[in-house]
């Protein structure tokens, strides 16, 4: 039986984590209104005879408004009022810039990946694809319906990169300000790619080190997820370079932790809650560092039924379950686990470094709540 100390612990433990899920909800709530609402200016500044392009801005609209955590630009908002930002209209509309290369990303991911569904609802390319038969009905060819799908979804993910920068230069910021944070915007994506490249590079290797794996995370995940969103806001807080120095130190190990959850969730989570389909790493043949420690901890048979399933864009229950149990019971899960929530306690301890006068301490406590709802987290 746990002692009283540990029933209060886990008892703050999941308020704090019920607080910043609600954080997470009222700041959707804030600024889902001005994403809507710039997403009009758009579509109003677009000729008429242009219906079309219109039909565009509807969909990557579409797109960012079915839901999501808005986690990125909420960070965005954290690392203004860390070090005491007070332009509160500015700084939620230049936030929703995270939002919209988050949509950029998410897009173009999905025709990779060749997903059909992202956030409950089809990809924009599959969203593309059944306009095209619909409008070509008896006479249309998959190939060409799949190949327009594609290209109309990469256009529509260009779109909302551009928008996102067009999002930060209507703000009052000074212009040195919103040129850094354009700037620092254009060096995540960059990153990202490279991420996302090695990502599928090593797709082709037939043993990725964990140290590889975790070098697209650094890259994929811990900059464009965490770092970046908290560097933006504290460049148009106007911060030191040592105040975005610290900030690092909290989200590399919590943008890590964040995507080795995620794996987790990707095999083991509930599609509804998720809003896209489960296992497709496996079926991607995706060397996340679940498999990959499978790979290294389990023997001949855990080996055998993982290896069977990676790759395959069909896989039956009895398959799917074999793979979950394989990846259980070779440690791979616990492994995982265990080193997501190093990761998340690293990402908290750090922030014991910020000086109680010279930061913001309700953001810092949210900050620390986060880290505690990354490994908690179920979508």
């Amino acid at each position: 039986m746990p002692s009283k100390k540990g029933v209060f612990v886990q008892y703050y433990l999941c308020l704090l984590m019920n607080k910043e899920k609600n954080n997470l909800g009222k700041f959707a709530a804030l600024t889902d209104p001005l994403l809507k609402n710039f997403f009009n200016e758009q579509k109003a500044a677009v000729p008429r005879s242009l219906a079309y392009a219109r039909r565009m801005i509807d969909v990557v609209e579409d797109f960012c408004m079915r839901g999501g955590k808005r986690l990125r630009p909420a960070l965005v908002y954290y690392g203004y009022k860390l070090v005491g930002g007070k332009k509160e209209k500015d700084i939620l509309k230049a936030s929703l810039a995270m939002e919209l290369v988050h949509a950029f990303l998410l897009i173009h991911d999905d025709i990779m990946d060749e997903d059909e569904m992202r956030r409950g609802k089809a990809t924009v390319h599959k969203l593309y694809e059944n306009e095209y038969k619909t409008r070509r009905q008896k006479h249309t060819n998959p190939k060409h319906s799949k190949h327009f799908g594609e290209t109309m979804a990469i256009l529509a993910g260009d779109l909302a990169s551009q928008l996102a920068t067009t999002l930060i230069l209507s703000t009052t910021f000074d212009a040195e300000m919103k040129i850094r944070a354009i700037s620092k915007l254009s060096e995540t994506v960059k990153n990202t790619i490279f991420g996302q490249e090695l990502d599928i590079r090593l797709e082709t290797s037939p043993a990725p080190t964990p140290a590889e794996i975790l070098n697209v995370y650094r890259l994929k995940t811990a900059q464009y997820t965490f770092e970046s969103p908290l560097h933006i806001g504290l460049i148009l807080a106007k911060a030191t370079p040592k105040n975005i120095q610290d900030i690092s130190r909290y989200a590399v190990p919590g943008g890590i932790a964040f995507q080795i959850q995620d794996d987790i969730l990707g095999i083991f989570g509930n599609e509804k809650k998720l809003g896209k389909p489960i296992l497709s790493d496996i079926k991607q043949g995706k060397q996340t560092l679940l498999v990959a420690k499978a790979l290294e901890m389990g023997n001949s048979s855990h080996r055998k039924q993982i290896l069977s399933a990676l790759g395959r864009k069909q896989i039956s229950k009895r398959q799917a379950e074999e793979v979950r149990l394989a990846l259980k019971n070779s440690g791979a899960l616990a492994y995982c686990k265990d080193l997501a929530k190093k990761y998340a306690e690293q990402a908290k301890d750090s922030l014991k470094q910020f000086n109680r006068k010279k930061y913001n301490q309700e953001v810092i406590e949210t900050l620390s709540g986060l880290a505690d709802l990354i490994i908690k987290r179920e979508a």
